[in-house]
């Protein structure tokens, strides 16, 4: 999942995100966030904020990403 440019209020609860050979969950260049009460698993990374602002995560599972950035 990716959140990118100039987004905002993006909300990003209860799913899950697994088996990609990407990002399993992104939110970049953007303003405002709620990423809560996921399950992101097995993915190459796990979840990513870049250059955004205002950006509330909590209460994820993250398990078996390849990457930590």
């Amino acid at each position: 999942m990716w959140i990118d440019v100039s987004s905002s209020d993006a909300t990003v609860i209860n799913n899950t995100v697994r088996y990609n050979e990407g990002l399993g969950i992104q939110f970049e260049l953007s303003n405002k966030a709620t990423i809560a009460c996921n399950v992101v698993e097995h993915n190459n990374t796990g979840i990513v904020l870049a250059d955004s602002s205002n950006a509330q995560v909590y209460n994820n599972k993250l398990s078996n990403n390849k990457k930590h950035p």
